[in-house]
């Protein structure tokens, strides 16, 4: 479903938590344990929607205990890339029919899941980046907020108002 214009509410930044407040700094730790469940995973590349196994995979690791390995990430061969390259240019045919209306929508809807998940994608960041709990929450607040700001901006743009007022009838 379209999210209509007049129900969309004036853009404000997404706040950084300080992780000073015991909850918040909970919730993030029972995050990080919740990703660790998951740890050493595969996760392959996906193109076309399907899975495919490349040139083998590659451990991300925790830079922080380079022992820890958060997953096994596929390895993309050059014939995958190309094959990526034909299947995106032949997907272009259709997003490039999407509306503007349609592409905000995705990305409202890619801003919700994310703050949903906030704590999630803070996790990861700590994990397998070595992010502080305060650096991987601005990050996730401003990736909400770009989504956010892009997706007002397409409907503002998709529909300007008049440069200038025509005396003609």
């Amino acid at each position: 479903m379209l999210t209509a214009p007049r129900t969309i509410a004036p853009f404000v930044n997404v706040v950084v938590r300080s992780f000073a407040d015991a909850a918040d700094r909970a919730s993030i730790e029972a995050a990080i344990a919740e990703v660790r469940k998951t740890a050493g995973r595969r996760y392959p590349i996906i193109i076309d929607g399907k899975p495919v196994e490349g040139g083998g995979t590659f451990a991300s690791v925790n830079p922080g205990n380079p022992a820890e390995i958060i997953g096994h990430v596929g390895a993309a061969t050059l014939e995958d890339a190309s094959h990526a390259l034909d299947v995106a240019t032949k997907r272009f045919q259709t997003w490039s029919k999407t509306t503007f209306e349609e592409r905000a929508d995705y990305l409202f809807r890619a801003a919700a899941v994310i703050r949903e998940r906030r704590d999630h994608f803070n996790a990861i960041m700590v994990l397998e980046v070595g992010k502080t709990f305060f650096e991987a929450d601005a990050d996730t607040a401003e990736a909400i907020d770009f989504l956010e700001f892009y997706a007002r901006e397409a409907l503002r743009l998709g529909n300007p108002p008049p440069l200038v007022k025509s005396p003609m009838p």
